[in-house]
């Protein structure tokens, strides 16, 4: 991905859950609806996936190699939650030392998947733990 120049936010600033909690810049991705904070040093970056279901504020701290985060991945896109992820394993530097602390947080293990669920983490694939969290149980498939 190239960089782009930074650019305002279309939307209201208190809108935008990356803005929020992002130290990050703010770039526009590639002209779709959604936004991206990306990493100065990599092409890594946290990213929001807009889904339906908003209900709860979700975060995917993944790799992008792991089949289990692939899988939870799967699972929340199937059941069209609104979240955001990071590869953790494409940022680099800085960027990746300060996510990785922000996982140790949650997650002594340091260990992926992990997912928090309006703040409560789960750790690794835990379909029946995700589900739960999410209430999932009381929305169809797509």
């Amino acid at each position: 991905m190239e960089r782009e120049e930074k650019i305002p936010h279309p939307k209201r600033v208190d809108n935008c859950p990356l803005q929020k909690e992002s130290k990050l810049p703010m770039l526009k991705n590639s002209g779709k609806c959604h936004w991206l904070a990306a990493s100065r040093k990599s092409d890594g970056m946290v990213e929001h996936k807009p889904g339906k279901k908003k209900d709860k504020k979700v975060m995917l701290y993944a790799l992008s190699t792991c089949m289990w985060c692939k899988k939870t991945k799967k699972l929340l896109d199937d059941h069209d939650v609104d979240y955001n992820y990071i590869f953790v394993d494409l940022i680099e530097g800085e960027e990746r030392d300060a996510i990785l602390k922000e996982v140790e947080k949650h997650n002594p293990a340091v260990s992926f998947p992990t997912i928090l669920v309006d703040g409560a983490c789960i750790i690794g694939f835990d379909e029946n733990k995700i589900k739960d969290a999410l209430a999932l149980d009381k929305v169809a498939k797509k």
